[in-house]
């Protein structure tokens, strides 16, 4: 380069026998800046490498980075899926729990009702029942204090007072019995519209039937002790 002169100028001196010393200096002037411009030249080379590979590794790693971030970011929205999946499921079952539980206590509340009407209904059975007996023994106490009245009027035929108080007192009984014979009928009637037990109709029947018999005795009765009564009477005059 610029150096060639130099040094052939420090040549033609020596051959010449001057001194070249200055031109040697200048010749290794030439040659230290020669190596210092090709050190910074290596020097600035080698930085630009560096610089180079440090960029390329910042590169890489930003991409691993990258990758590594998508990565996760796949995983976590695969957990995130499974775990609203796992409370889809376990809110179902607990809605399902739920709807069984309710039907379980719907069925017994159902059954606990169809229980108190079936006890409900045997107790009218059992009530109605009670009322059928009662009336009947009404209707036996009746019939034998009518049968009672019937011997003491007999008995006491030939007393004109007592014979009399006694007929009015088989009257009044006749009447109260027509007026139960009538409830009795009444009831009867009601009984067998309402479809009730067969056994209670029978028996209010049987009772009806008895009272009727009783009032026809106590008519034969009265109408025998009438006409004593009269044969008396024309026996007198």
């Amino acid at each position: 380069g610029g150096g060639g002169g130099v040094v052939t100028k420090v040549a033609e001196e020596l051959i010449a026998g001057k001194d070249a010393s200055h031109s040697l200096l200048s010749v290794l002037e030439v040659v230290v800046e020669r190596a210092a411009a090709r050190d910074k030249k290596i020097q600035q080379e080698r930085v630009a490498t560096a610089l180079e590979m440090s960029r390329r590794q910042q590169e890489q790693a930003a991409d691993e980075e990258k990758a590594k971030n998508e990565d996760q970011e796949a995983e976590d929205a695969a957990t995130a899926a499974e775990e609203e999946k796992r409370e889809h499921a376990a809110q179902e079952k607990t809605a399902a729990e739920e709807g069984k539980k309710k039907k379980e206590v719907e069925d017994a509340d159902a059954a606990a009702v169809a229980e108190e009407e079936k006890l409900e209904q045997a107790a009218a059975v059992v009530k109605e029942q009670e009322e059928v007996d009662i009336r009947k023994n009404a209707a036996e106490k009746a019939a034998e204090e009518a049968a009672t009245a019937a011997a003491a009027a007999q008995k006491n035929k030939k007393e004109q007072a007592s014979a009399d108080a006694i007929a009015a007192a088989a009257a009044a009984e006749r009447e109260k019995l027509e007026q139960e014979a009538a409830v009795a009928k009444q009831q009867e009637e009601a009984e067998t519209r309402n479809k009730a037990d067969a056994k209670a109709a029978e028996e209010y029947a049987a009772a009806a039937a008895a009272a009727e018999m009783e009032k026809r005795t106590l008519e034969q009765a009265a109408a025998v002790q009438k006409l004593q009564e009269e044969a008396e009477m024309r026996k007198a005059m």
